[in-house]
């Protein structure tokens, strides 16, 4: 892995979409890279907009959850 990007999530799933968008723009395409977004127990409705719109059980996103 050569990079690895934490993004953290609380209900505001709109700037992660835009942040995690943003940075797989930016990134070299030479760069083998994750991104993992932390969730800090957000509404299961933002969970379920984050996994809907960022595609979240494929890779290159992993996603964990504060329990």
């Amino acid at each position: 892995m050569n990079i690895s990007v934490i993004v953290i999530n609380f209900n505001s799933s709109e700037y992660t979409i835009n942040c995690v968008k943003s940075i797989i723009e930016v990134i070299s395409k030479n760069l083998i890279f994750e991104i993992i977004i932390v969730d800090n127990r957000s509404t299961e409705d933002e969970l379920f907009y984050l996994k809907k719109e960022l595609k979240l059980t494929e890779k290159p996103f992993k996603a964990y959850c504060q329990l």
